[in-house]
């Protein structure tokens, strides 16, 4: 009969702190997930930012040499604004 109860003693004892450590592990692998899908969404909107901002400066460009050329009455800046003009063709598609 003791020996039956150091026994359940026991059991309950090697259960307890390992269910800890088993709720432990799910909390932690949980939240490892959730962060993991947060640096994803992270990474597409940094990608699409980099775009833009590529996107952003073909357009300031443009708009400079397009000024320039307008200001020269077309005489300068027309193989520069080509140049920019099918970068900024190649940004949008992308």
């Amino acid at each position: 009969m003791k020996s039956d109860n150091i026994m359940n003693d026991l059991r309950i004892l090697t259960f307890i702190p390992v269910s800890i450590v088993g709720i432990v592990f799910i909390f932690f692998l949980f939240n490892s997930i959730q962060q993991f899908d947060k640096l994803q969404t992270l990474q597409k909107n940094n990608s699409k930012i980099e775009k833009i901002s590529i996107l952003v400066m073909h357009l300031q460009q443009e708009r400079g040499l397009s000024s320039g050329y307008l200001g020269s009455k077309g005489t300068k800046f027309s193989t520069q604004l080509a140049k920019v003009k099918k970068k900024l063709t190649m940004t949008t598609k992308n």
